[in-house]
């Protein structure tokens, strides 16, 4: 039986999945949390966040902050940084970097929600990071939070690009 104290949650673009009554019942009941694209990381989406991670919930997000076809990894979102600093306990943040899921689901796809069962997925799961000592580092010497938010996004996008590459290795093999 599926318990919704279990699940994760997720951000989820609100001018995408908010758009009616309907969706925004669907989706909410999803555990997905509306942010605006575009906007702040001070915003009420990211705060639902941070308040989920001070109750002791999961949080999976996807740090490009958009729908990401390409198969370069773009700059990410400093908002990671933010949930892991700002977090009243310093969460462990573990890294998945997945490749074809773009081709299950294209954009221009004449259905929207089955996917193409002809594409291969590639899924690694690297090892949680620890951000406890950089915090606490950067807390006592009183370091401008902003700044300790683009150092932890840099950490984790050097964590997904390391992933990057051991898929790649392995996938040569093959």
């Amino acid at each position: 039986m599926l318990r919704l104290t279990h699940m994760r949650w997720t951000m989820g673009a609100r001018e995408i999945m908010f758009k009616g009554t309907l969706d925004s019942a669907y989706f909410s009941l999803a555990r997905i949390i509306p942010v605006e694209r575009g906007k702040t990381v001070y915003q009420e989406g990211v705060n639902a966040c941070i308040d989920v991670l001070n109750n002791n919930g999961w949080v999976q997000i996807f740090p490009e902050g958009k729908v990401n076809q390409g198969k370069l990894l773009p700059r990410l979102k400093w908002g990671v940084g933010r949930l892991v600093f700002d977090a009243d306990t310093t969460p462990l943040v573990v890294p998945i970097y997945h490749r074809g899921l773009e081709k299950s689901f294209p954009l221009d796809r004449p259905t929207k929600f089955l996917p193409s069962r002809t594409s291969r997925w590639d899924i690694i799961v690297g090892d949680p990071i620890s951000f406890d000592e950089l915090v606490r580092n950067h807390i006592i010497s009183d370091t401008n939070p902003e700044d300790v938010y683009k150092i932890i996004t840099a950490v984790v996008r050097e964590k997904l690009f390391l992933l990057e590459e051991t898929l790649e290795s392995k996938t040569t093999q093959e």
